[in-house]
């Protein structure tokens, strides 16, 4: 893994932002990727993407987005897992690369990142869930107009919040912030047949709000294409076309206003290590295992997995009886 801090960090194994910078930067002086400063956060640290350059031309793209949350170091430690893999010549990715370009986002929330390494992970998860202007930047993206509202929102979970102290909180409009803008504008400039997108701590696979039979199958290849390409735990699929609502998460904007695949991965399931969430348990040893390597490793092959699987796959819009969903402003 490469610049990790030292043993008797409150944090350890896990880095601080400037080493998962440095592990960035390392990587892509390597010919075949390139460094792209694609953006800045609200306190002006650099958001980078790591481009693994594909052997053939023309050639499409996937993406690997991790940290929207700044909690969920873990999600930072599988992505430049991935980066780690190509570096060693993986002939899984090798094979993907005969296809695609890969793009890998480590951190999308630097500023959360840094303020729960500052915190020693201690504090609320308003404090180190959301970016500098307290937003949850998964409540962030476009929904549609007539989206539906429900009484039952888990304190925010489902809808996201018009609360400013509510860990969900959505933001004064869509894409209001420099993260989620940052990522709209890569969608713009890149088109990405799929994205992974990297959290903590339920164990599950979450895809987007879909309206047809024949999507939401297509979804469920995707899912058990990751599980079997997983070697420990087998995450659960979360997805119901019934219950779901459209949330302003980064899958439903992904897949409905830039045809892409998109499936959100909760590492480190709840059902692992349950004494975690004594109330005295710090909130970072709630989402993050104390030994990431076990998921880095299962968890990057089941990324391949679904990756390959979705190449093999049409596009969203290219799917009998695809119902398409107007978003405004996209």
């Amino acid at each position: 893994m490469g610049n990790l801090v030292d043993s008797n960090s409150d944090l350890s194994p896990y880095r601080p932002l400037d080493a998962v910078y440095e592990a960035i930067s390392t990587h892509s002086k390597r010919d075949d990727m390139v460094l792209h400063a694609i953006g800045q956060s609200v306190e002006g640290r650099p958001i980078y993407a790591v481009q693994i350059k594909g052997t053939s031309e023309p050639r499409g793209a996937v993406l690997v987005c991790a940290n929207i949350h700044g909690v969920e170091f873990i999600a930072v430690e599988v992505a430049l897992g991935l980066l780690q893999r190509a570096a060693e010549g993986c002939s899984r990715l090798k094979m993907l690369l005969e296809t695609v370009d890969i793009w890998v986002i480590p951190t999308l929330n630097p500023d959360a990142y840094d303020r729960t390494w500052q915190q020693h992970g201690r504090g609320v998860l308003a404090e180190l869930r959301t970016n500098a202007n307290g937003v949850d930047l998964n409540r962030n993206f476009p929904r549609p107009s007539d989206a539906k509202t429900t009484w039952l929102t888990f304190g925010g979970w489902r809808l996201g919040s018009e609360d400013p102290a509510n860990p969900f909180y959505r933001g004064a409009s869509a894409l209001s912030e420099p993260e989620t803008r940052t990522l709209a504008d890569l969608h713009d400039r890149v088109d990405f047949i799929a994205s992974a997108n990297l959290h903590s701590t339920m164990g599950t696979l979450i895809q987007p709000r879909v309206l047809s039979r024949s999507v939401y199958k297509q979804y469920g290849r995707l899912v058990n294409a990751f599980r079997r390409g997983q070697t420990r735990w087998r995450y659960k699929r979360m997805a119901n076309m019934w219950f779901d609502r459209f949330t302003g998460e980064q899958e439903d904007f992904q897949h409905h206003c830039h045809n892409t695949w998109a499936l959100c991965v909760e590492h480190y399931p709840v059902w692992v290590k349950l004494g975690r969430f004594w109330p005295m348990t710090p909130l970072f040893w709630r989402f993050n295992p104390r030994d990431p390597a076990p998921y880095i490793e299962s968890d990057s092959d089941g990324i391949l997995s679904y990756f390959e699987c979705a190449l093999a796959m049409p596009r969203p819009n290219d799917v009998p009886h695809h119902k398409a969903i107007v978003f405004p402003g996209t």
